[in-house]
């Protein structure tokens, strides 16, 4: 059996849960980016474009 055997590795008794971690992981990730976005863009609804501002 050499270094490089990938036949016995690729799938093993952890491979679901790899994948739902990954899979939860980026949903969380996006979840907390869009609050985020949402928060700030809560905070300068009000404030008006640079280009009319400056008018």
């Amino acid at each position: 059996m050499s270094a490089h055997d990938t036949e016995s590795t690729t799938f093993g008794p952890d491979t679901r849960a790899a994948f739902m971690g990954l899979i939860l992981g980026a949903i969380v990730i996006f979840g907390i980016m869009r609050t985020i976005v949402g928060i700030t863009n809560a905070k300068y609804n009000n404030e008006k474009p640079a280009a009319e501002a400056t008018k």
